[in-house]
């Protein structure tokens, strides 16, 4: 008797998993919708901003994903669900993912988010994981609402309630992740601690070669602008009528010489053209 009543009282996660997903089924394509709507937002932010990324993925959840998540048992308690109440506590029913090429476009991409959404939540993945001491996976989640001033729009209303999850990463962040999650969710067993602390190490590489490509663009940058300097300075001299405008225009000439031969010379050393 007694056994029959532990029995009794023990939670059956897949029924609670089957019933949170057939919920689910019934108001995916609002999310779909919703997700759709909030990507367009971003996206003419973006634009509007001059901010240039690599892409922008959006999607609902999946319903058996939808399910599968909503019978996990907790951490604190495993005999409990981790998301009693999965229509409300799950917040990635509508996701999209922004995928940058430079670190430093992260940033500004987070403030447009920022910008034009209700923030409930942000996590920086990198923080988390220097805090730890660790290398890693490396993003910026939020967990959003639509603001106060668009969801009271009609075209946004039927939104208003509704959470929706972003992430923030670099293509070579998003390469690290999804070739992690592929390794990790997809193998039967515990991961061999040689092939964990080889991902280690590949992050930490990819971490350096973000580094790389953003002070490549600012050097970049700082050339262009150095050119431009001396455009500018060569066009004002010959504007303003200066005596010496043409002698100041071959030093100019000169220097822009040097420069581009300067320049041609450092990409031969780096191809190993000695002529």
């Amino acid at each position: 008797m007694a056994n029959r009543m532990i029995k009794d009282e023990e939670f059956d996660f897949a029924a609670h998993g089957r019933s949170a997903a057939a919920e689910y089924a019934k108001i995916r394509p609002l999310y779909e919708q919703f997700a759709m709507a909030a990507k367009r937002i971003l996206d003419d932010a973006l634009i509007n901003g001059n901010i240039k990324y690599n892409s922008i993925d959006v999607r609902a959840k999946d319903v058996d994903s939808f399910g599968i998540k909503a019978a996990k048992p907790s951490e604190l308690d495993p005999k409990k669900p981790k998301y009693p109440n999965p229509m409300k506590d799950i917040a990635d029913m509508a996701g999209i993912r922004v995928i940058t090429f430079l670190p430093r476009t992260v940033n500004k991409v987070c403030e447009c988010i920022e910008r034009e959404f209700t923030v409930l939540k942000k996590d920086d993945k990198t923080l988390e994981l220097i805090d730890e001491g660790k290398f890693g996976y490396q993003s910026i989640h939020y967990d959003l609402k639509m603001l106060p001033s668009r969801s009271g729009l009609a075209e946004y209303q039927s939104y208003k309630d509704l959470k929706l999850e972003v992430q923030v990463r670099t293509v070579l962040q998003h390469a690290w992740a999804e070739m992690e999650h592929d390794i990790q969710y997809k193998s039967p067993n515990a991961i061999p601690t040689l092939i964990k602390r080889r991902f280690i190490a590949l992050a930490g590489l990819l971490e350096i070669a973000d580094r790389e490509f953003q002070t490549l663009q600012d050097e970049n940058e700082r050339h262009k602008s150095n050119i431009e300097n001396h455009i500018a300075s060569l066009r004002k001299a010959y504007d303003e009528g200066d005596a010496s405008a043409k002698e100041y225009a071959i030093e100019v000439l000169k220097d822009l010489s040097l420069l581009i031969e300067s320049e041609i010379n450092e990409r031969k050393a780096e191809f190993g053209d000695q002529n």
